[in-house]
């Protein structure tokens, strides 16, 4: 949860650094686990905490059938997502994902201790002193200023950005617009069975730390509000999950070429889209070939369109 190239490139590591990087890598990954924990879970940790004691000095209200069995799982899912991580893909999906379970029954015994607390003529489950209490109201004003601190990055920081010319995001409120409208469109004109294709954006090539970059965010929109199969939906071969892997490279190669200016004509495109069971191309002011004066964008025939956005039939019409 604290990434340990924080500290790898302290002038103290230098040396085991150069002769033993994985060493020391998995050695900070285990020092930074529980300040990590203590971050990620608050409140909730402190209160784990206090019941893990509470169940070693064997206090009564423990030995309570659900609470014993919620303490489990709680305990035995955190330990499961700590040391077990996805090789599957480059972000560890099962760590962030697997973890929600374990924290359910967390959510759950902590709700019990503290209405056991709050709550007039109930038996406190683990002893509540001014200290614990002090500290467990100080964790959930820390908490609940970090969730609306997130929510109004997440809600605000977009129309925010796309505020300022020099960032690149102006236009994407308005994309978004246009091509759920085409593909509203699309949907009541083409059979739920039509793929699409469109340009692949590597993001990598741009992206700065972990700051997505307005192309990505595009990208993204096209993928979320495609709402049917798409053809690539990112510029790498996205199998990790299965599929095969052979078509992928000539699938890239042809896209690029595809969208490539000057553009192929429209039996160049036609082939494309019959050699991969493609029926539409998405072509947008993102792309290089959005102002073509000639080839496929200029002479296929358009199925939905917007300002700055639109879908061409690409199947060869039957005479």
């Amino acid at each position: 949860m604290i990434d340990s190239g924080l500290l790898r490139g302290l002038p103290v590591f230098a040396t085991l650094n150069r002769s033993h990087p994985f060493l020391l890598d998995q050695a900070l990954r285990l020092a930074l686990l529980l300040p990590g924990l203590a971050m990620e879970l608050g409140v909730y940790g402190f209160i784990l905490v206090l019941l893990l004691l509470a169940r070693r000095r064997r206090e009564p209200a423990l030995a309570h059938e659900a609470r014993s069995t919620a303490l489990y799982l709680t305990v035995c899912g955190l330990i499961l997502t700590m040391f077990l991580s996805s090789a599957v893909i480059t972000n560890n999906d099962f760590g962030y994902r697997a973890v929600m379970l374990p924290q359910f029954f967390l959510l759950l015994l902590v709700a019990d201790v503290l209405g056991s607390w709050w709550i007039p003529g109930h038996q406190p489950i683990i002893t509540a002193t001014p200290g614990r209490r002090r500290v467990t109201n100080g964790l959930l004003i820390l908490g609940a200023v970090g969730t609306v601190y997130a929510a109004v990055l997440l809600r605000a920081w977009l129309p925010w950005i796309v505020r300022d010319p020099q960032a690149g995001f102006g236009t994407l409120p308005e994309d978004n617009y246009q091509i759920r409208e085409a593909f509203g469109v699309l949907n009541r004109v083409a059979p739920p069975n039509a793929v699409v294709a469109f340009r692949d954006i590597d993001p990598v090539l741009d992206r700065k730390e972990e700051v997505m970059t307005p192309n990505e965010y595009y990208q993204r929109m096209l993928v979320m509000d495609a709402g049917r199969q798409i053809l690539n939906a990112e510029g790498k071969c996205a199998i990790h999950f299965g599929g095969d892997s052979t078509p992928c490279r000539a699938i890239q190669r042809a896209t690029v070429e595809l969208y490539a200016s000057p553009s192929p004509n429209a039996d160049w495109a036609l082939g494309y889209c019959k050699r991969f069971g493609v029926q539409y191309l998405v072509l947008s002011h993102w792309d290089p070939t959005w102002n073509a004066t000639a080839g496929w964008p200029t002479t296929l025939q358009v199925a939905a369109q917007e300002p700055a956005f639109k879908i061409l039939r690409c199947e060869a019409r039957e005479r």
